[in-house]
């Protein structure tokens, strides 16, 4: 009999976004065997860019707006929702008086507002259970790029 080995029913993903080939697969080799390792290199197309609604402290929401300038791409601020599309996508935003959906085309920058749930609180017993929790550190000897880019490592302790 042979055993099966169960897979997680969700992996935590991760984007690596570098230029140098070589930073990103050191990346990858250290965290490939927990996550989901997603990669964005210089000219990689994307379709949308989520940027939350404001800093804590200037609160004046530019940061989205200023990147949608840059990237000559549409804009949407405060959005509840967004939903793809064939070649598009369809914000809404919530208002005094409703509800506004907007048609933008991709890619998009969008400012998110708040969620569409309600979100999800701790208990007592998760907060104490976190007290108590074990975050791993890795070292550049733990690791299986011995010798290679040693720079990257040393900054990620």
């Amino acid at each position: 009999m042979s055993s099966v080995e169960k897979k997680p029913k969700y992996r935590k993903r991760i984007l690596i976004v570098d230029d140098s080939p070589m930073n990103r697969e050191i990346l990858r080799g250290m965290l490939e065997e927990r996550y989901d390792i997603c990669e964005a290199e210089n000219g990689q197309p994307y379709g949308m860019i989520l940027c939350g609604k404001e800093s804590t402290d200037e609160i004046s929401g530019q940061v989205g707006a200023r990147l949608a300038e840059i990237l000559g791409t549409g804009f949407v601020s405060s959005v509840i929702e967004v939903e793809p599309q064939d070649e598009s996508f369809v914000a809404k935003q919530e208002t005094e008086e409703g509800y506004i959906r907007y048609s933008v085309a991709q890619p998009a920058v969008f400012t998110i507002a708040k969620p569409a749930y309600d979100p999800r609180y701790p208990n007592i017993k998760a907060k104490l259970a976190a007290r108590k929790a074990i975050v791993p550190v890795f070292a550049a000897a733990d690791t299986c790029f011995q010798g290679r880019g040693e720079g990257i490592l040393k900054g990620l302790q």
